[in-house]
């Protein structure tokens, strides 16, 4: 009668070669390589029942990875009768390679475990990925990428704003996602624009060439070129920017407006300083200003901000009341001294 726990290692092998065996029972055979004795019958069994013949090239590179994988002396293969032994390296070959794989398996998802970086409101980071890709995040953004991250593709999610300044890695691009949209690049700078709730996603090239792709369409961009997503018209908008400060700015904590509204200025405030604001009439979010506002105090915004528009403030807590200062004549247009 066989040895009972022969027929069950013997089994386990042989589901192993079929690919069927699992993670337990490749760890449990593998603490049984030491015993080769077991595996002698099972081995004969097969090459009595094997073809008479062998590829050449399967031969000789079986050949040339026992020779690599073994300290074994070439005498295994003057005879015949030492087959056993040759067969038993193979086996033995293939496993211990499959083992060297799951270890590196296992080390690059400890290395690359789902992360999701958070940047919260009032708060600006820069972060390194694993691949070398540069990134400042703006206030209230989060950063996902998943643990294949740096194989064959780069892939990360965002959401807020952020500056990439990304690696070069042909064989991988690398693509961000925004809600809808897509940018995918290879070693490129560009700085990517698209909160939750709000209408629009903007990508701006810096250097080098981006791809934007949205459900419908997508668009190739240079340098200087922004692409706007409108989720309401569900089209591609390119344009061209004389001056790109108006969108990079944020990394130098400052503000650099262009017609800009009331509303969307005061969405740059709530999210730089983690206050919330509140109209008392609703005209006031049509208010345009154009400038320069530098590194200050949320405070020195509010008075420059009412100093050249009939705009009034009450600070409550982290809540700005903003209203219509009924002693100066209503202005649109503002432009900031």
């Amino acid at each position: 009668m066989k040895n009972m726990k022969s027929e069950k290692n013997i089994h386990i092998l042989e589901d192993f070669l079929q690919g069927k065996a699992s993670g337990q029972e490749i760890r449990y055979l593998l603490s049984q390589l030491d015993n080769a004795g077991q595996w002698d019958g099972w081995m004969k069994d097969k090459w009595e029942k094997a073809d008479s013949e062998i590829d050449t090239r399967v031969e000789r590179k079986m050949y040339e990875d026992i020779l690599r994988g073994t300290s074994r002396k070439r005498s295994y293969f003057t005879t015949l009768r030492r087959f056993w032994n040759v067969a038993a390296s193979i086996v033995i070959l293939f496993l211990f390679s499959f083992t060297v794989y799951l270890l590196k398996d296992k080390n690059e998802n400890a290395s690359f475990k789902d992360m999701t970086i958070t940047v919260d409101k009032g708060q600006k980071a820069s972060v390194t990925l694993p691949d070398g890709t540069l990134v400042w995040m703006n206030s209230a953004s989060s950063l996902h990428y998943g643990k294949n991250f740096n194989a064959s593709k780069r892939n990360v999610r965002l959401e807020g704003e952020a500056y990439f300044e990304v690696a070069k890695n042909p064989e991988a691009p690398f693509t961000v996602m925004v809600g809808d949209v897509s940018v995918t690049a290879l070693g490129t700078s560009f700085n990517l624009k698209g909160y939750p709730g709000e209408p629009l996603v903007s990508a701006l090239l810096i250097e080098g060439s981006i791809e934007v792709s949205s459900p419908y369409e997508h668009l190739y961009v240079l340098p200087n070129e922004v692409v706007h997503y409108d989720y309401r018209n569900k089209y591609l908008q390119k344009t061209r920017l004389e001056d790109i400060r108006t969108v990079t700015a944020w990394r130098d904590n400052r503000f650099v407006l262009d017609d800009q509204s009331l509303l969307e200025i005061t969405n740059l405030l709530s999210r730089q300083y983690n206050v919330t604001f509140r109209f008392t009439d609703e005209s006031l979010k049509d208010y345009q200003y154009t400038g320069t506002l530098g590194n200050t105090s949320l405070q020195s915004i509010l008075q420059i901000l009412s100093l050249t528009s009939p705009l009034s403030y009450q600070i409550q807590d982290s809540v700005i009341v903003l209203s219509e200062n009924k002693q100066v004549i209503k202005q649109y247009n503002t432009v900031i001294k």
